[in-house]
């Protein structure tokens, strides 16, 4: 799995982290150059709001001081679209893929990544399958429950798509990058949470629900449940998710807890989780924010 973070001077993992997102600015070469990223290390830039129409001689000298680069713009924008392709510059679309059409039309368009977003979620292996033979990254944001613009709390929280990071491994063979959602200021302790795979806290304190979602007490099927279930429970087929929620609260309440065994830990700042949750709600956006 890669790991992607907006660009932050602060972030305590430049030196591991896969992707960074730059914000496109005028001086990006400089700022590029002064950190000393690694080639294997991808650096986005994102175009998707700034673009002033000058922005093709900036970016082929990024591309030329570190090759493993590609930018990020508005499907909208079909002048700075034409552009990049005919300098042969790399690009992927911000906007989010809710529907197969618009998959199959970012494909089209020839693009280096797709972000999957909403009920696609829970399709990850299907769209896996179309995309890998293209060499297309899947991207995804795990930290973030997502759901059609509008519908928030008509929507079970459980049911949301969402990534927790003990499910992390049953993603990696299709998901290619977890691209951390909004998260200014909490981008090393989210980091570390999603990379060591496993998070004691109670879910609400590390992704936007609306009700305590305890993940110490989740059964270990959960994740294996909705990797690429189709999104049944909107149907009334299936009530998985919203029993296992529901059973993580019996479970709490009986100081019962089911730990996902690990085989070592990365090298990291250890951190408890008491001091972790505290963190990530300071500053976390609130729950009722309508992110999608």
């Amino acid at each position: 799995m890669k790991y992607c973070v907006r660009y932050n001077k602060n972030f305590r993992y430049k030196d591991i982290v896969d992707e960074v997102i730059y914000d496109y600015t005028s001086d990006i070469v400089d700022q590029i150059q002064k950190e000393n990223w690694q080639s294997w290390q991808r650096i986005i830039i994102d175009l998707s709001v700034d673009e002033k129409g000058n922005e093709i001689p900036i970016l082929k000298m990024v591309q030329k001081i570190h090759n493993n680069m590609t930018v990020m713009i508005d499907i909208k924008n079909k002048t700075l679209t034409r552009e990049l392709e005919e300098n042969e510059l790399p690009f992927f679309f911000w906007n989010n893929a809710t529907t197969l059409d618009t998959v199959y039309s970012m494909v089209q368009k020839k693009v280096t990544d797709i972000y999957i977003t909403e009920s696609l979620g829970f399709r990850i292996k299907d769209i896996s399958e179309y995309l890998k033979p293209r060499g297309i990254y899947l991207r995804v944001f795990p930290n973030i429950a997502q759901y059609a613009v509008g519908i928030a709390k008509d929507i079970p929280d459980p049911c949301k798509f969402f990534i927790r990071p003990e499910d992390t491994d049953l993603y990696e063979p299709f998901v290619d990058v977890f691209d951390f959602w909004q998260i200014s200021g909490r981008e090393s302790i989210i980091f570390e949470i999603y990379k060591n795979k496993q998070w004691a806290g109670d879910l609400n304190h590390l992704i936007n629900f609306n009700e305590v979602f305890h993940n110490a007490s989740i059964p270990p099927q959960f994740g294996e449940a909705r990797l690429n279930c189709g999104q049944k429970c909107m149907l009334e087929r299936c009530r998985i998710c919203i029993d296992a929620k529901e059973l993580s609260n019996k479970f709490i309440n009986d100081n019962i807890q089911i730990v996902k065994k690990k085989e070592g830990d990365w090298k990291y700042e250890t951190r408890s989780y008491k001091e972790a949750s505290k963190l990530v709600q300071e500053t976390s956006a609130a729950n009722d924010a309508e992110v999608f």
